[in-house]
């Protein structure tokens, strides 16, 4: 595919994401109703900004490439990813979760648009290019459903279609046989305009929060966008920075919501100087919303993709040792009358994390509330409630309380402990979801480690039940 159908709206400088453009690029046809642009951002009207690798019109199909460079072996799931290369292991969310987001927000965002409202507009599909030649892959049945590689057979022997087949025949795993609506010329020329209309745009080399420019989005949630980020100019100097979507948010409620959970974990922060926690560096008002600046430290990694890398290879003391620095951080948070309220493997850093003795950060204290008394008071002038701020695959690490607004006290980050030391010492999720964490409640009467592992000791059984 050439120009103008193919449109590059910022040429990459990475060699590998160039070498995987080129491979589609020379693969794609060059005539109606085909078009492709790469490389480009948009601004969701909620403030949120995402970067695109690939966005491509077939007759097949309306598709939002992500491409990833994975050398070595890949295993994992619809949720989690293990990476092994050069004798190092690594966990990552799987990246068609946030490729599916971006889907979402750029299919909303291009709909809004005048020439959008002149056709039927086609679903907006996510999928993942995983374009190393050197890649073994191994993701289970339902983790390789919209995950596509090179269309050669490589020398692993997977011969199942490529990302060509997927974008222009519609071969492959996940896939419906057929798209959501007819894509001919017409839509084409629709789409080029919306595409226009929309004011997608050349990624920007930096974006300023203070003094650092933001980089690479790290992780986002309701709400918040987190990132790391250089000083712009004191080179090799860097922070991670979570920034607070308030501009531009749906009503007024919201943006006093976000801007209220801003100025909170900045200032529960002041008062709380921990070798367990998560260091704050600074708040700065910033043009898309408030944002609070951490320490950055390279190589870092949440707690629950640590675990689905390490778990394996932890030893019993090590997993005590993971243990104890959660308890001796949270015990020192409530000695200064505060509770977290939303403590679970999202919500906790790991540093060092291939070393023998990995460090424990606990982040995320947008909910935390103050102590008043013994109980935790959080109104409508001083938080909001759980499901506003925290992502969905945390709820079972919380106590049913903290999805109350009002009457928290320090016994829900101690369930909140019980449900973490069952994923380190058992190595998986207390429950797969917030009905199914209620119903072991209610016939064990806590969580009970015995049923996922083997040999447990009865201290350690009767820890992680009582603290549930």
């Amino acid at each position: 595919m050439k120009e103008p159908r193919w449109k590059t709206i910022t040429p990459s400088e990475y060699e590998w994401e160039r070498s995987a453009l080129d491979f589609l690029r020379e693969r794609l046809p060059d005539h109606e109703p085909y078009r492709a642009w790469s490389n480009f951002e948009f601004q969701t009207p909620v403030g949120a900004i995402y970067e695109c690798d690939l966005l491509v019109l077939t007759k097949a199909g309306f598709w939002l490439v992500e491409i990833k460079s994975f050398p070595g072996d890949l295993r994992g799931d619809t949720t989690t990813w293990t990476i092994t290369h050069d004798g190092r292991t690594r966990s990552i969310e799987n990246p068609l979760l946030l490729t599916n987001r971006k889907a979402k927000a750029l299919s909303s965002l291009l709909k809004r648009q005048k020439s959008a409202k002149k056709i039927a507009f086609p679903f907006l599909e996510a999928v993942v290019f995983l374009s190393s030649e050197q890649l073994n892959c191994q993701l289970d049945e339902l983790g390789r459903n919209r995950i596509f590689l090179r269309d050669v057979e490589n020398k692993h022997g997977d011969d199942r279609p490529g990302i060509r087949e997927a974008l222009v025949n519609r071969r492959g795993a996940g896939l419906r046989e057929y798209p959501s609506s007819r894509i001919d010329t017409k839509v084409a020329k629709a789409l080029v305009h919306a595409v226009d209309e929309a004011g997608i745009r050349h990624s920007p080399k930096a974006r300023k929060v203070g003094d650092y420019e933001l980089r690479d989005l790290l992780e986002e949630g309701p709400g918040y966008q987190e990132w790391f980020a250089e000083h712009a100019t004191l080179k090799g100097i860097y922070s991670r920075v979570r920034q607070y979507l308030v501009a531009d948010a749906a009503n007024e409620e919201e943006r006093r919501r976000l801007q209220r959970a801003a100025v909170r974990e900045f200032k529960t922060l002041q008062n709380l100087d921990h070798p367990g926690i998560l260091s704050v560096r600074d708040y700065k008002d910033a043009e898309r919303g408030p944002a609070v600046l951490f320490h950055y430290e390279k190589d870092a990694v949440r707690f629950d993709h640590f675990i689905a890398a390490r778990w394996g290879d932890l030893t019993i003391d090590q997993k005590l040792d993971l243990f104890r620095q959660l308890v001796f951080a949270v015990r020192f948070v409530h000695g200064k009358k505060v509770v977290h309220r939303s403590l679970s493997p999202q919500s906790i850093v790991v540093f060092h994390p291939d070393s023998k003795e990995p460090q424990l950060k606990i982040a995320h204290w947008q909910l935390a509330v103050r102590q008043d008394g013994g109980t935790a008071h959080a109104t409508a002038s001083g938080t909001t409630t759980v499901d506003a701020l925290v992502e969905a695959q945390s709820m079972v690490f919380l106590a049913p309380e903290c999805r109350s607004v009002r009457d928290v006290t320090e016994a829900a980050d101690v369930f909140s402990l019980g449900a973490l030391a069952y994923l380190l010492f058992a190595g998986r999720p207390p429950a797969m979801n917030a009905t199914a964490l209620a119903k072991k409640l209610h016939d064990d009467q806590g969580l009970k480690l015995s049923a996922a592992l083997d040999g447990v000791g009865a201290e350690l059984e009767e820890m992680v039940r009582e603290a549930t």
